[in-house]
């Protein structure tokens, strides 16, 4: 085939691929939620991230840290689900920690990875994903949002 030969069918191929209709994307079987309790100075930051499913059975989760703010770094990028989800109940809750190490505030994401299956047996469960967010909020602004405590001067 000439040049101009294999050009054509690239276009060909290039031009059906922009014209194919889009598919919507099957909704997620997860859903995830993701909040972190504000500390008054530098220390351990806790993060709870809860994964559920609306139906069927979670037999499996994880998280990865993708983004931690520089204030305060994880403890772990990488967070196993615990026994409730190997028995595969419906929600799993997974304990997220940094360490925080100067005042301030910054953005946490969070990938929730689970396996979903529909009934008892192994068949027709699905792998997925969904991305979560936060905010690790050290000093002044997280002393005043805890009971009973004076922010730091």
């Amino acid at each position: 085939m000439s040049g101009r030969g294999w050009l054509l069918v690239a276009a060909v191929s290039a031009a059906s691929t922009l014209t194919a209709p889009a598919r919507p994307a099957a909704p997620s079987p997860l859903e995830a939620r993701l909040t972190c309790a504000p500390i008054a100075q530098p220390g351990r930051v806790g993060c709870e991230l809860e994964v559920e499913t609306p139906r069927g059975r979670l037999v499996w989760a994880d998280a990865v840290v993708v983004q931690a703010p520089e204030l305060a770094r994880p403890l772990r990028s990488r967070v196993v689900g615990g026994e409730e989800s190997a028995r595969g109940a419906r929600r799993a809750r997974l304990a997220v920690s940094l360490v925080a190490t100067a005042m301030g505030r910054g953005p946490i994401r969070v990938r929730a990875r689970g396996v979903v299956c529909p009934g008892a047996g192994a068949r027709g469960c699905v792998a997925s994903t969904v991305t979560v967010a936060s905010e690790v909020i050290v000093g002044e602004e997280g002393a005043a949002k805890l009971p009973g405590v004076d922010p730091p001067r």
